[in-house]
């Protein structure tokens, strides 16, 4: 039986500890399965205090890149927002990235929204290093990333104008390589299956190679090759909102043929809309996440497209249309991730 060895307690008779204590947090209150294991303590030798059970347990992250199990924890707990970051090497996805990250620790408020946390803010600073001072290099530069399945970095963001609503956002770290395996296989593309899940899809265009004549074509193939290739592999569900994304663009030419360009700029988002736009909500941004010159601001462009990612959701969507008894309870199977690569 239950033995207590606090001298006057009468917790037997009464049910309550003598120093008000819960009984499984009293050092001198033993259970049956306790008893067996129980040693008196010796003349006026202290009682080593019983382990209490921890009821408010603060997870700490190494702040590396996150991998689906991760993912998953958030996207189960929290309002989720995920964002694919598409194009081909070099297009500027991961510097978009760090370009926000850095809008956000140095900036008390970026828009309506504050700086409420991340997962990843290690991952973010490795990312970042190449570009500042303190790594010596001559010129401000981007590390590619890495082939292979994908990894995601997270952040989370109070919105100002709704009571400081948090929201989780997790953005893909995918490399340009693989993204070129996805335009040139479907078996590839069917195996994109977090394609399915995503709120945003962020296709980059780099700005400096579809103003080059000898690379236009190429990189307006590639880009729309990729978004093509997923359509059609059923990786992307009409209910994600695609963003079409200029970067670079401080690299625009501006020069007496600057009007070519410009036409063919506007073939090419015309080219997207009437073969997309039936399905998909496409939307066109011009960012300058980095310039290179003074005559954009740092981050040019990203106060367009970051309240985008916020507050706009696949589920919305999903809720929107006229099948709602049919949709609704399949919603919670889109916050899994799930990745076959």
């Amino acid at each position: 039986m239950p033995i207590c060895n606090e001298e006057g307690c009468q917790v037997f008779t009464t049910g309550k500890c003598v120093n008000g204590l819960e009984l499984d947090e009293c050092p001198h209150y033993l259970e049956d399965s306790e008893v067996k294991d129980y040693k008196k303590p010796e003349n006026n030798e202290e009682i080593p205090p019983r382990a209490s059970p921890v009821n408010n347990v603060i997870d700490v992250y190494d702040g590396k890149a996150l991998k689906l199990s991760d993912v998953n924890r958030i996207a189960n707990n929290s309002i989720t927002r995920l964002v694919i970051l598409a194009g081909m090497p070099d297009a500027g996805k991961t510097t978009l990235l760090l370009s926000l990250m850095h809008i956000f620790t140095t900036n008390p408020q970026f828009g309506d929204f504050i700086f409420a946390g991340s997962d990843t803010l290690l991952d973010y600073e490795l990312k970042s290093h190449p570009s500042k001072i303190d790594s010596e290099n001559s010129n401000e530069t981007t590390g590619r990333t890495q082939v292979g399945p994908p990894v995601f970095l997270h952040l989370k963001v109070a919105d100002q104008k709704e009571d400081g609503k948090l929201t989780d956002l997790l953005f893909t770290d995918i490399s340009g390589e693989d993204f070129r395996a996805l335009r040139d296989s479907t078996i590839e593309c069917k195996k994109f299956t977090i394609g399915q899940r995503a709120d945003h899809f962020a296709l980059f265009f780099d700005t400096l190679k579809i103003t080059t004549l000898k690379e236009r074509a190429s990189a307006k193939a590639s880009g729309i090759g990729i978004l093509r290739s997923l359509i059609e592999a059923g990786s992307l569900l009409p209910q994600t909102r695609i963003q079409i994304i200029f970067s670079r663009w401080d690299l625009k030419p501006n020069q007496e043929n600057e009007h070519i360009h410009d036409e063919f700029i506007k073939l090419l988002k015309s080219d997207i809309s009437s073969q997309f736009g039936s399905e998909y909500e496409i939307s066109f941004f011009e960012i300058a996440a980095r310039p290179k010159n003074n005559n954009y601001p740092f981050g040019h462009g990203i106060e367009n497209i970051f309240p985008l990612w916020v507050k706009c959701s696949l589920i919305d969507r999903i809720n929107s249309g006229n099948k709602k008894s049919i949709i609704r309870p399949k919603i919670r199977q889109y916050l899994q991730f799930q990745y076959n690569f």
